[in-house]
């Protein structure tokens, strides 16, 4: 978790949350959870694309690019801490306290 302190920004992590907020993940090891991630992305920017601007697709862009980056174990915890944050009153001070501090 430390790793990933500040990995990314806030929007960042709203787009990961928009990606995960109605999925349910099983751990397996068969599927990489990178490419969870990054399908997920890709497909809340493909079906969701309405709620996006040109900004938001270079967000989801460089996340992308840093999911790729990330250990298998690091994309692991990285869902389990985005899923922690689906909460109705989520606020962005839940975000830096899960995502921003060590």
């Amino acid at each position: 978790r430390k790793r990933l302190q500040g990995y990314f920004t806030e929007e960042e992590v709203y787009l990961l949350l928009q990606a995960f907020w109605n999925t349910l993940y099983h751990v397996s090891d068969k599927i990489d959870p990178r490419e969870v991630i990054v399908k997920s992305i890709e497909d809340v920017i493909k079906y969701e694309s309405f709620d996006f601007d040109e900004e938001d697709f270079d967000i989801a862009k460089t996340l992308i690019e840093k999911i790729q980056k990330l250990t298998p174990f690091e994309a692991y915890v990285t869902i389990l801490l985005t899923c922690s944050l689906k909460k109705n009153d989520l606020t962005d001070d839940d975000i830096r306290k899960t995502f921003m501090t060590a």
